[in-house]
């Protein structure tokens, strides 16, 4: 290898070298020197610091080597024979741009050369990888938004100074422009509104623009063969100081078409809702009336049912009392003639008074009975038919209760029990708990006992401080489950084919919960019989 110093000519003063070196260093930017040897090569002289960092190098190991030694990646190029026509013949070398191997991936730098004495060659080497770098990676970018732009399924359109300057492929086919060139038009030539109007509208959208950046908004835009449609466009600002911006417009005549469809679907949905509405309102108002006449009815028969009940059972001590009567009324006649005729005697009218004492004491006991019957009825006929709170004692009520509905029971062959506990006064509305109780009655008497011999129900009254319970007991045949959960219902019986209505126990539940304020709950089964459990406020025990 050649030393450095055999580079230098003989009468270079050494330490005006060193100060060259010493500015050379200084530079900011690259500087390799080149000088032709007494071999003819073309060999490294000097390399500073700044283009040592640039091309990752160490000046040490390639000063004195030969050009194309030193950076073997020009060695094929024309670089090397114009750096030396460079310095040879004071040839200029213009700027250009060489790859060279320093940094990790590769580099590129900028040279220019121009001779600095006979021989000598001075190269200036700026690195312009990151420009070149940033330049690539805007064309990328660009070719990237070309791509986006082209096949964009939006119609975008630039403009600038009041014309559009570009125009993707589906802008040309949203407005049909075929050859037509959409660039350099106005930008009022796509809307169907006068051009000045169309830049005063699209000037106020820039004016929302500029405040936050875009703008969207649905209009019509007009096509080259003249046809409108219903568009959506967005707005984008791009340079204010160019008046440059991009329009993104979208077709939606098919939405606007699915919303025209969609409105008058909803409008006759809404006429079909109504009309069925007001069926539905007409067919409940029906229904209602229909289930109130049915409810008069069910009470109108169990009325009369306890009419015949009583009157049947007036019937008979009546009878009793006509028949005793009929046989006093012999008797006076009897003594009445004896003694007409004299024949009178102490005997026959002993036994004649025996027998009117008799005849009375039967009719009385059987007039008593007829009243008591009567009282009863009368007093739950007047509970019935009334819906006053009034204190009553329950022990003593109830049991006027159950002598009305003796008819029932009697024709059901039922034995009924009662029990209050404590005996006391509860304050009640009485009519709503007489329909209640003789819903039960009925009930049992029609559903509970069938093909059984042995008939018992169980009246339970406990009478707490704020509540009464009331159980009705029966041992009858019992419910299945999925009758038990339906035995409220409205209409729902299953005695259907026998005359039953299914709306005894629905009037019940419906006096329990909403006349009386209690709850009602049932518990049966299958042959165990069964017991609905009332649980009643007691008025007045609330504070």
């Amino acid at each position: 290898m050649i030393e450095a110093a055999a580079l230098l000519p003989d009468h270079a003063d050494r330490s005006a070298g060193a100060r060259l070196h010493a500015i050379l260093d200084g530079i900011p930017f690259g500087v390799v020197t080149l000088a032709i040897a007494a071999d003819g090569a073309l060999r490294i002289r000097r390399i500073n610091a700044a283009a040592a960092r640039t091309l990752a190098v160490d000046p040490a190991l390639l000063i004195g080597r030969a050009l194309e030694d030193a950076f073997p990646r020009i060695a094929g190029t024309s670089v090397p024979a114009r750096l030396r026509r460079t310095a040879l013949l004071g040839e200029a070398l213009a700027t250009m741009e060489l790859a060279y191997d320093g940094a990790l991936d590769g580099g590129v730098v900028e040279i220019t050369a121009f001779s600095s004495a006979a021989g000598e060659a001075a190269v200036f080497v700026r690195d312009v990888t990151n420009r070149r770098r940033a330049e690539q990676r805007v064309a990328q970018s660009e070719q990237h938004w070309r791509r986006l732009f082209e096949h964009s399924g939006d119609a975008i359109l630039i403009a600038r100074r009041g014309c559009y300057v570009a125009a993707n492929r589906r802008a040309h086919e949203l407005f049909r422009a075929g050859d037509a060139a959409i660039v350099d038009l106005p930008i009022g030539a796509l809307s169907p509104n006068d051009v000045d109007v169309t830049r005063v509208q699209v000037e106020e959208a820039l004016g929302v623009a500029r405040a936050q950046g875009w703008f969207e908004t649905e209009r019509e835009f007009r096509r080259f063969d003249g046809t409108i449609f219903p568009g959506e466009g967005t707005i984008t600002l791009i340079d204010e100081e160019e008046d440059s911006f991009q329009l993104s417009v979208r077709d939606i005549s098919e939405r606007r078409e699915a919303e025209r469809l969609r409105s008058q679907a909803t409008a006759e949905l809404e006429r079909q809702v109504s009309l069925r509405t007001a069926e539905l309102r007409h067919a409940l108002a029906d229904l209602e009336a229909t289930q109130e006449t049915l409810i008069r009815r069910e009470k109108l028969a169990s009325l009369g049912d306890l009419v015949a009940g009583v009157a049947h059972e007036i019937n008979t001590p009546v009878g009793i009392g006509v028949t005793a009567v009929t046989h006093l009324q012999g008797q006076i006649a009897t003594l009445t003639r004896a003694l007409a005729q004299g024949t009178l005697g102490r005997v026959q009218l002993e036994q004649g008074l025996a027998e009117a004492t008799r005849s009375l004491e039967i009719t009385h006991a059987n007039l008593a009975r007829a009243a008591d019957l009567v009282r009863s009825f009368k007093q739950t006929s007047v509970d019935q038919s009334s819906q006053a709170v009034r204190a009553i004692a329950l022990g003593d009520w109830l049991r006027s209760l159950l002598v009305s509905l003796e008819p029932t029971t009697k024709r059901a062959r039922l034995c009924v029990s009662l029990a209050v506990e404590p005996e006391g006064e509860v304050t009640t509305d009485p009519g709503a708990l007489a329909q209640v109780i003789t819903n039960l009655v009925s009930n049992a008497a029609i559903h509970a006992f069938e093909g059984r011999d042995d008939r018992r129900v169980a009246l339970v009254a406990a009478i707490g401080a704020r509540t009464l319970e009331i159980r009705f007991s029966d041992n009858g045949v019992g419910m299945e489950p999925a009758v038990a959960a339906r035995i409220f219902d409205p209409f729902f019986t299953t005695k259907r084919s026998s005359g039953g209505t299914g709306l005894g126990l629905h009037i019940l539940h419906n006096l329990v919960t909403a006349r009386l304020g209690g709850d009602i709950a049932v518990d049966s089964a299958p042959g165990a019989g069964t017991t609905f459990v009332l649980t009643l406020p007691i008025r007045g025990a609330e504070a």
